[in-house]
Order: C-alpha cells, then sequence, then structure tokens
C-alpha cells in the first residue's frame, strides 16, 4: 500500500529523474575539466531502455533477455525486479558480503529471481571483503581492514556459468567496487558468450587511476564489445557485442 510520500515521489518522478540526471552531468563534466573524470563517449547508436531507479538504475540495449547476471546486490534489486516485470527473463542476482546476504534473506524475492551468496572474481575461491568507513553497505575486495573484514566465496564467470549450465548470458552487470578490472581481464581470456556488459568503474576510488578504466574500456573493444552507453554520473558503461 502507497503512503502519501511514496505516492508524491511517484508523482514527482518525472521532474525529480531529470534534475537529478542534469545534477549528475554538471559534476562529471566538473570533473572532466579538472582532469579527474574520462572524457568518453558512446562509440555505437543502439535503441536503449533504462530500468530501475536512483543508483539501482542501469542502462540495456534493447533485447529480449533469457538470461541476466547481476553482480553486487547491496540492498538494491531495483534493476533485477523491473527486468521481471518487462520480460520472461531468469535473473541471477550475486553478493557474498554479509549485508547484503542478511538483507536479501530478509525480502520477498519475485519468480524468476535467484540468489546466490557468491562474488565474481578472476579466480576459484575464497577473498576478504572490507567495509570502507562511512559506507553502508559496499564491502570491498581485498582490502585489510581489520575490524570489518570478512570472507566470502568468489568464482570466475566461466566456473559460475558452468555450474548453472548456461552457455550464454544475455546482460551481464557487475558493481564489484574496483574488482571488475581483474574480472574483465579474466572475461577476455576466456571466450564466453555475452552480448552484453553493464559495468560500474570504480576509478574515483583513491588507489584506482582513471588509466585502469581506460585500459579495461579498451579491452573489452578487442575482443568486440562496442560502448553503447556512459551514464549521466559518468561511471556506469554499458557495452554490446558487434554480433548483436
Amino acid at each position: 500500500m502507497l503512503t502519501k510520500m511514496n505516492a508524491l515521489r511517484l508523482l514527482l518522478q518525472p521532474i525529480i529523474v531529470p534534475i537529478r540526471k542534469w545534477r549528475q552531468r554538471r559534476e562529471r563534466d566538473a570533473l572532466r575539466r579538472a582532469g579527474k573524470e574520462l572524457n568518453i563517449n558512446p562509440t555505437i547508436r543502439v535503441k536503449k531502455t533504462c530500468y530501475g531507479a536512483g543508483d539501482g538504475e542501469w542502462t540495456i540495449a534493447n533485447c529480449n533477455p533469457k538470461v541476466v547476471y547481476s553482480f553486487g546486490v547491496g540492498k538494491d534489486i531495483r534493476f533485477e525486479v523491473d527486468l521481471l516485470k518487462h520480460f520472461d527473463t531468469e535473473v541471477h542476482s550475486f553478493d557474498p558480503t554479509p549485508r547484503a546476504i542478511q538483507w536479501i534473506t530478509q525480502q520477498k524475492l519475485p519468480s524468476g529471481l535467484t540468489f546466490h551468496p557468491w562474488g565474481i572474481a578472476n579466480y576459484d575461491g575464497m577473498a576478504d571483503f572490507s567495509l570502507p568507513e562511512g559506507h553502508a553497505v559496499s564491502y570491498v575486495m581485498g582490502e585489510t581492514m581489520d575490524k570489518n573484514k570478512h570472507g566470502g566465496i568468489v568464482k570466475k564467470l566461466s566456473t559460475i556459468m558452468s555450474e548453472l549450465g548456461h552457455s550464454q548470458i544475455d546482460i551481464l552487470k557487475m558493481d564489484i567496487e574496483g574488482a571488475e578490472y581483474d574480472v574483465i581481464k579474466d572475461i577476455a581470456k576466456s571466450n564466453l558468450h555475452i552480448n552484453q556488459i553493464l559495468v560500474e568503474f570504480h576509478h574515483r576510488f583513491l588507489y584506482i587511476n582513471l588509466e585502469q578504466t581506460e585500459n579495461a574500456i579498451r579491452l573489452l573493444q578487442s575482443i568486440g564489445y562496442e560502448l553503447f552507453d556512459v551514464s549521466a554520473r559518468g561511471l556506469e558503461y554499458g557495452f554490446v557485442k558487434k554480433s548483436v
């Protein structure tokens, strides 16, 4: 049942969302001028649609996805739920971190959404995750802050696809707090069938630089992906396989 506040938010959403994106673009452009953000634009024009909302919003190239993998749940599955409202699809979400696991076990997941308490990495095994001070949900893999450290299972994408019985992924979404760079290198070596890759890059983290994101983008382009979308805030990127 909608509360008055939620009803008001829905009513104002057509006004609030464009304003928010305009502010994000202004902030991104200011960072670009300061040399702290990439100046990279889409290389291909496609029909595309946004799903989810707020920080849980992602843009996909229009398609009819049958298998979706979403890595990095946190406390937000609006993207996954929105896809299930629009498509007859199979969505698998993944997060090995304790707060995400605790939160999602308290949710009533829609039919078609399966949660796995694993992370993605460039190896199969265990990883340490730590929660940076002041961050509500998202753990960072490989940090060494002992007071917030937790172990979690991680697997290569090829391993996960084999275990779940998938030969193809239509949409791969990754918001994995800096681990995306090693994962992209592993994907490039693995010859996997992935139609779209949506990734949030974390070059604004202090220990990650712009060059790492530039190299990751070039690597994806070298294995046949075109950049079709860059979000208003300049962190979420969408790539589509040329043959799709």
